[in-house]
């Protein structure tokens, strides 16, 4: 069983309230509430740092598509049309 499962069950079961209770409010003195609020805080803390992380990596890469697309209509701005090179295969614009 999870650890925060059977701290759950530990806190209701000390103040005698049923698990599946839609609402719960444990007593100052349930040391098992205490653990698993510890617990939990620590999980939603590793959830919020994930999801902090995609949304960096996600802003960076729409920067860095922003980036190009600014780049190309420079580019065609000019005039100039992008050509790939056929003998290394790298991009340059005539």
């Amino acid at each position: 069983m999870e650890d925060r499962t059977r701290l759950w069950l530990a806190a209701c079961e000390a103040d005698g309230i049923d698990p599946k209770a839609s609402f719960v409010v444990f007593s100052d003195g349930n040391a098992a509430a205490k653990e698993h609020n510890a617990a939990v805080t620590e999980l939603l803390a590793l959830i919020e740092k994930r999801n902090r992380a995609i949304q960096d990596k996600a802003a960076k890469a729409l920067k860095a598509a922003r980036a190009r697309r600014l780049r190309r209509m420079a580019v065609e701005s000019l005039g100039l049309k992008k050509v790939r090179g056929a003998v290394t295969g790298t991009t340059y614009y005539e």
